[in-house]
């Protein structure tokens, strides 16, 4: 489903004219180009355009038309997949930017909406996110358009996606230049899954530049680089400095410490 929320977006960014075009056809809202805000507007200004516009009454013509765009670029989904995409898009409509992360068994936490996280900033206020500026969306829009955005499902610990990513690579002459592996890595110290995960890193091509961004959520164990009453930090280490011994690593912890 993951994959299916990636093809949406293309569709999206294929459609919309402008950021606020954008989340109109996310949120399946009339869109209105004379409410459009101008080229330095922020992602404030953004998303208070998009609460004046009207919901769609007819969910379903929307959402047709952007699924027809990605059986367009991909192919012709199966009825499954059809259902799926549409109950994706429709936690969108009727959730609007109010939509969160939701663990299936709550534990007490309350993570951001989606509006909140699009006007996010980084540690010193600076917004970096893709709404944040008109060159930013023009620059991922750029991505998606031309089919630069190739979501793969696989085990980062697997015997296919991961090894096949390498061998595509290593055809194309690429390095690579980051990889966002996020806290994946504390599930991999189980049975033989680590030690397939070096040998998957292992096959990668990297040079000195090559970075891992890990996110190091705090489960009792406060990393050395985590901010004031944050839960967490992210963390980068040069992929050449990654221990490719198996036995290396005997924990998360160690593996987000070390060299970063």
């Amino acid at each position: 489903e993951n994959l299916l929320l990636h093809f949406l977006y293309r569709a999206i960014f294929g459609q919309a004219t402008s950021r606020t075009h954008f989340l109109a056809l996310l949120c399946v809202r009339t869109y209105e180009p004379e409410k459009n805000v101008d080229e330095s507007a922020s992602a404030a200004s953004v998303i208070a355009a998009l609460t004046t516009m009207h919901a769609r009454p007819s969910f379903e013509d929307a959402h047709a038309r952007l699924r027809a765009d990605v059986e367009a670029f991909y192919r012709p989904l199966d009825q499954r997949d059809r259902q799926a995409l549409l109950q994706i898009h429709r936690q969108f409509f009727e959730r609007q930017l109010d939509l969160r992360f939701e663990l299936r068994k709550p534990n007490g936490r309350l993570y951001p909406t989606l509006g909140e996280l699009l006007r996010a900033t980084d540690l010193s206020g600076v917004p970096l996110g893709f709404l944040a500026s008109e060159a930013a969306f023009r620059y991922v829009q750029k991505l998606e358009r031309e089919g630069n955005v190739l979501p793969i499902v696989g085990d980062f610990a697997g015997s296919h996606a991961m090894p096949e990513l390498a061998k595509h690579l290593r055809e194309k002459k690429l390095v690579v230049s980051t990889f966002y592996v996020s806290n994946v890595e504390q599930y991999l110290f189980e049975g033989h899954a680590w030690k397939a995960w070096v040998e998957n890193v292992r096959r990668l091509t990297r040079d000195q530049e090559s970075l891992f961004v890990r996110a190091y959520l705090d489960q009792g164990k406060a990393h050395p680089q985590q901010k004031g009453r944050h839960r967490g930090a992210t963390v980068l280490q040069s992929m050449t400095k990654f221990d490719l011994r198996a036995d290396r690593y005997r924990n998360f912890f160690e593996v987000a410490t070390d060299n970063d």
